[in-house]
C-alpha cells in the first residue's frame, strides 16, 4: 500500500467516524475538484458555497484586450492619417 492510498484510507475513516465534519468544497473546474485545502462549511469561512477558478474569466478577458487594442491603434491611425 502506498503512502497516498494509506492517506486515503485514514480520511475515508475519519469521515466515516465523524471526527472531521465536512469533505469540504469542489473548486467549479478546479485543477483538484476531488479534495480541497480546507474541511467545513463554506459559509462559516464567508466564503461562497460554488466557488469558481478565476482563471476560467482569462480567455475572455485577453480577447477583450486585444480588441481594445486593435481598436485603439486604429483610431491612433486614423487620427495620424486625417493630420
Amino acid at each position: 500500500m502506498t503512502n497516498e492510498q494509506r492517506l486515503e484510507q485514514l480520511r475515508e475513516q475519519a469521515w466515516d467516524k465523524g471526527i472531521v465534519v465536512g469533505r469540504g468544497v469542489d473548486v467549479a473546474g478546479g485543477p483538484i475538484a476531488r479534495r480541497p485545502g480546507y474541511y467545513g462549511e463554506p459559509e462559516a469561512y464567508g466564503l461562497p458555497p460554488k466557488p469558481q477558478v478565476p482563471t476560467i474569466y482569462l480567455k475572455s478577458a485577453w480577447t477583450s484586450a486585444i480588441a481594445t487594442a486593435i481598436g485603439a491603434l486604429i483610431i491612433i491611425l486614423c487620427a495620424f492619417a486625417f493630420l
